[in-house]
């Protein structure tokens, strides 16, 4: 549903690709495949705080208690496009805010938000809405709004009660009313995001260290800067800029995860909460646990082993550090509709263990979290080639299936996975198809030269051993 356009951004000159249940970026390295992962992920992200003006007509010089009912798709369909368009030119204008570079850096650079305008109103048309809240007065009885829509309809009631006349009161409440309606309308657009960035095994170690705090701070004295301050004022913002690094915001976002550790375990399991423990007893051969101090790893031991010990993060395997934020995200926060990224999921696997994250990635996204991924493994992409292969119904299938342990919830539809190659500054289609896959040539054409390269010389090499007997 949701598409994204680049124009002049870091390496990528122009492309654009479609968000699917399942997307691939790969390529070589430096061709931009981490930047569009942080650009989409602070686009989606910025959705959540657009307000779409004027969306309730008929709220002027209301008292008392009564209902308006606004038609979300006559609304809607005046100024989607407007809208869209809005959105991308104020984020396009803000890029330099997502990185923590100066302004100059993307000036010239264009971002541009598309939406399926007919899917976006089949998912609104579908949706339940139900919310109340209430203002407590001080003089007089509580302001409550109620927000609801039925399934398969358009027409969303807005019930208020106890407005009294106020012109300052009508506009707050006015405000709230588009601030409500207009989470909902995104919401339809895209839940939650959550991004993995490579650099996480060392985020796991150090965020206690990574103040996040200190990164915001310098992040607003960068947009004081912009107005009027005197001499003195700007050394000091300087100085303090220049002894604070400062991280991308999706690197922030996840320091600031990680620092809040505590306040997320305390929420009920998700319902993924079975494929986080598969990632554990399939991969990791183990389980964390967490405590206000620290994060630990405890590994399985041999059967009849007691001696089950907690082992800190900073002296597990590298595997162990990286997996952490993707076992605890799946376990207490992920919700369906939600966007997980994740920027290179094969950081320090074996191969048998990146067959084994393909195939639990696809397990995710088939139950409901749309994915985006930047690889370079050959592996993830062969599997899931078979998982796409299998899809297929033919004669032997069940035995193949039976014989290699694949199960039906890992199978992947051609229609669920989008994949783009990074290339000569811009970003291709990649074929895919119901018999062969993904058509990743980038990886073919090394594999083929590698194959070339090793016959000769290992040919070269017995000739010579044979003419030397």
């Amino acid at each position: 549903m949701i598409g994204v356009s680049f124009n002049k951004f870091g390496y990528v000159e122009n492309g654009e690709i479609d968000l699917n249940k399942l997307t691939i970026l790969t390529g070589e390295n430096n061709t931009g495949k981490t930047y569009v992962s942080y650009a989409v992920y602070g686009l989606i992200g910025s959705m959540k705080d657009v307000v779409i003006d004027n969306i309730v007509d008929g709220f002027e010089n209301i008292t008392g208690s009564g209902v308006i009912v606004v038609n979300l798709r006559e609304v809607l369909n005046k100024s989607f496009r407007k809208i869209l368009d809005k959105i991308s030119s104020s984020y396009s204008e803000n890029l330099h805010d997502i990185f923590s570079v100066s302004r100059e850096t993307f000036k010239d650079s264009l971002i541009k938000l598309k939406i399926d305008n007919e899917l976006f109103f089949k998912k609104l048309y579908e949706k339940y809405i139900e919310s109340i809240y209430i203002f407590p007065s001080i003089k007089g009885k509580d302001v409550k709004f109620e927000f609801s829509k039925e399934m398969n309809s358009f027409d969303l009631k807005v019930s208020y009660f106890n407005i009294n006349n106020s012109d300052v009161q009508e506009r707050i409440f006015h405000m709230f009313c588009c601030k409500e309606i207009s989470e909902q309308v995104f919401d339809v657009i895209q839940n939650n995001v959550f991004l993995l960035p490579a650099e996480r095994a060392g985020l796991n170690l150090f965020y206690k260290e990574l103040n996040v705090n200190r990164n915001r701070i310098v992040h607003e004295m960068g947009k004081l800067k912009t107005n009027k301050i005197d001499d003195r004022q700007l050394s000091f913002f300087d100085l303090i800029s220049e002894r604070v690094s400062l991280y991308p915001k999706p690197i922030s976002d996840y320091i600031e995860f990680l620092n809040k550790l505590d306040f997320y375990s305390k929420r009920e399991t998700t319902e993924f909460q079975g494929i986080a423990h598969e990632i554990q007893s399939d991969i990791l051969k183990g389980k964390y646990e967490i405590d206000e101090k620290n994060i630990y790893f405890i590994p399985d031991l041999a059967e009849g082993n007691m001696d089950k010990r907690k082992i800190n993060l900073h002296v597990s395997s590298s595997t162990v550090k990286t997996f952490f934020g993707l076992v605890f995200y799946l376990k207490y926060m992920a919700e369906k509709g939600d966007c997980l990224i994740i920027d290179e999921p094969e950081l320090n696997l074996h191969p048998d263990n990146q067959r084994k994250i393909a195939r639990i990635l696809v397990k995710i996204a088939n139950k409901g979290i749309n994915i985006i991924i930047s690889t370079h493994s050959d592996y993830i992409i062969r599997e899931l080639n078979n998982l796409i292969m299998l899809n297929n119904d033919f004669k032997d299938r069940d035995k193949l299936m039976q014989k290699y342990n694949y199960s039906e919830d890992e199978l992947l539809s051609i229609e669920d996975i989008s994949a783009y190659l990074f290339t000569d500054n811009t970003i291709r289609a990649i074929e895919v198809n119901r018999y062969e896959g993904i058509i990743a040539e980038t990886f073919d054409k090394v594999i083929n030269s590698f194959n070339e390269s090793s016959d000769e010389i290992f040919y070269t090499l017995q000739e010579e051993m044979d003419c030397e007997c």
